[in-house]
């Protein structure tokens, strides 16, 4: 059974009248660039607004400490930037790799950090606390930026959701462990560098088991 020409064109004609535009989404460059920036500056305010911008400044005194903070926030930020690109169907995987030289050099900061505080005070001066206030910072500052992250990473359309997802926690977990370079110096004890490595798996680990469902568009 044929539908009536004069039909046919009514319904074309009301649909060209419902259409609404579309609205473009930015470029993984420039989404990842605006969300990162909002991050640090807001860090950094915290920082300034609690009185430790003096603490944050003391970590570049030493060649370690600098090390582990730059090293720490360019994971962060690469890791970011990966994520947002991967949101995108038509990026390659590998921009998952973007993040692992500065993840490697700030494991390596890490562990030197450790042999040089054996070395200065012993071995003993490795176990002396373990650093939960460490772990709460880190996963209460993630968890608000990783809420607002996954919110912005829905308008994209990620092929591996679980991968994106990962990379984006491993990015604001990175941030939060620069961010308490400044109200806790890192002092190279085995208790401290658990605390930090626990709570950067567990953010990562529970945004990869977020993925999916917040990022899974199919």
């Amino acid at each position: 059974m044929s539908i009536p020409d004069n039909n046919v064109d009514q319904t074309i004609d009301r649909l060209v009248a419902e259409m609404r535009p579309v609205r473009r989404v930015w470029s993984p460059a420039k989404r990842s660039l605006v969300w990162i920036g909002l991050a640090l500056t807001v860090m950094i305010g915290l920082i300034w607004r609690m009185g430790a911008m003096r603490g944050l400044a003391k970590e570049f005194t030493r060649a370690t400490n600098t090390i582990e903070l730059l090293a720490a926030t360019a994971t962060g930020v690469l890791a970011l930037v990966a994520a947002f690109y991967l949101t995108m169907p038509d990026r390659s995987p590998r921009w998952a790799w973007l993040p692992v030289p500065t993840l490697v050099l700030w494991i390596g900061a890490t562990c030197f950090a450790c042999v040089q505080t054996a070395v200065d005070r012993g071995v003993a001066a490795l176990f002396q606390k373990v650093g939960w206030p460490c772990f709460v910072f880190i996963a209460v500052v993630s968890i608000p930026l990783g809420i607002a992250l996954l919110l912005v990473m829905r308008r994209g359309a990620p092929t591996e959701p679980v991968r994106t997802a990962m990379l984006g926690g491993l990015g604001v977990s990175a941030l939060a462990a620069a961010a308490l370079h400044a109200f806790h110096p890192f002092d190279g004890g085995l208790g401290d560098t658990g605390m930090h490595v626990v709570a950067i798996l567990a953010i990562v680990a529970a945004f990869g088991a977020l993925g999916r469902p917040a990022l899974d568009r199919m």
